[in-house]
Order: structure tokens, then sequence, then C-alpha cells
């Protein structure tokens, strides 16, 4: 059940339970913690981040995929394809091929544009023996007027769903954190128990900060990490209480 005002709000309180053995430096403990605070935001942002390009990108070439049953037929009508433009044209670039990838097999056909710098573009990207290439407009608020190449320039977006009770009563309101203590690794580990006999699950509701070891703690797992503190998302009161009752505040 969960615990509520007079107004019949919804507490919401954020717990972070750190390890007291590892004799942390200040900077390096609130690092930790702060680690272990965000993490129910940035792991989920990790995980549904879309990489988005922010300029155009043209192709060197079309990809048609191809019937397995008639691999034969189309091979004969490209090579014969490719003769008559070379006679037609000797100094075209334009040649199809049938190539065979992610197991499938495909025409491939020099990329055509009408406009006359996107032709060119492609033309020196097959040259290259490159696929793609970049460009953007010179002036931003005329895409259709005068092109440039570019180097690929992205930035990432990401979209999460935050509960109603999380966005109301913690972020928007108190943003309450309680930060205990565990005398060492084993207490620390008890908390993943307690947690799990609660119904939380790891990387959903409670995230445990494990430290790469890179400045002032000594490894102690065969990949070269450190677990310091384990960070819960906000959750009701009520469930922070039945945690943070059995540990006492960090001193």
């Amino acid at each position: 059940m969960k615990d509520v005002s007079h107004d019949g709000v919804v507490k919401m309180k954020q717990l972070i339970i750190a390890r007291k053995d590892l004799n942390m430096s200040p900077g390096k403990l609130a690092a930790q913690v702060s680690h272990a605070s965000m993490a129910f935001l940035t792991d989920t942002l990790r995980a549904r981040g879309e990489k988005i390009l922010e300029c155009s990108r043209g192709r060197a070439w079309e990809y048609r995929i191809i019937p397995q049953n008639q691999i034969e037929k189309y091979k004969q009508n490209i090579e014969k394809r490719n003769k008559e433009i070379l006679e037609r044209s000797p100094n075209s670039d334009y040649k199809e091929e049938l190539v065979f990838k992610d197991g499938k097999w495909y025409k491939k056909i020099p990329q055509q544009y009408r406009r006359g710098d996107l032709y060119q573009w492609a033309k020196e990207t097959r040259a290259r023996g490159e696929e793609y290439f970049y460009y953007r407009p010179v002036n931003p608020n005329d895409p259709y007027g005068e092109l440039e190449l570019c180097d690929p320039t992205y930035h990432y977006e990401s979209k999460i769903s935050i509960d109603i009770d999380t966005w109301d009563n913690w972020i928007c309101d108190s943003f309450t954190k309680i930060v205990c203590e565990a005398k060492n690794r084993s207490q620390l580990y008890k908390v993943v128990v307690l947690a799990d006999s609660l119904g939380l699950k790891e990387n959903k509701d409670y995230f445990i900060i494990r430290d790469n070891c890179l400045t002032e703690l000594t490894p102690e797992d065969p990949d070269g990490r450190t677990p310091t503190c384990i960070g819960f998302k906000p959750l009701p009161e009520d469930i922070v209480n039945q945690i943070s009752h059995k540990f006492q505040l960090y001193k």
C-alpha cells in the first residue's frame, strides 16, 4: 500500500546505500552517490537512445533484392546491359553489379540524381569506393537551394516514460534523497536480497554502482571493478522505509 499524505499525495523518496569500508574520499563518495542517484534515468536513456544524423546522406549505390531463383537470369541481363552502355558511352561510370550480402542477392546500381551536384558527388563517392556522402544546405533557411558537402554530424534522442507519482511528487516536488551506509561489501549485497524480497528488480528499481577503479579504489571483482553503492529509483516512502530502517544514515 502506498504511503500517502493527508491530502492523498503519494510521498516519494530516493534511497542510496554506500559502502563505508572503502573509505572513499569526499569527492569519490560524492561521485559514486551521484551515479547511484542518476542511474534510474541514465540506464533508461542509454537503452533507448537513438543516434540522429543532423545533415543529409546521399547514396552512391542503389540495392534491389533479386529472387533466388532468378540469379542466373539477372547475371546475364546485367552483363548485356553493361556492355551496351559501354558501347554507347565509353566514358560512363554506370555499371550494374550482382552482389551478395546479409544472406541475400542484390542488383547493385549506381544511384541517379536529377540535381547535378548530387549526381557528381555520388559519382565521386563511387570512385573512392565508398557508399555514402553527406551534405547540407549552405543556407539552413533554404533547404532546396545551394548545397555543400560536409562531415556527418549527429546528436542523440531518447524518449523515456516516468510514472506520475515520480514526476509530480519527486522530480517536481521535494526531490528527497536518503543516503545510508553499508558497513562492507557483504552488507551492501544484503540490500539486494532485501530489495528482491520486496519485489523490486535490479536494473529497473535499483542499480548496483560499480567503480572502474581508475583512481583510488582497488578492484574486487574479476572484471576489474568494485561495487560501491546501490541506488534505488524514487519509490513510495513506505517501501523506502522498509529498507532504510535497517541501515544508519551515512556519516
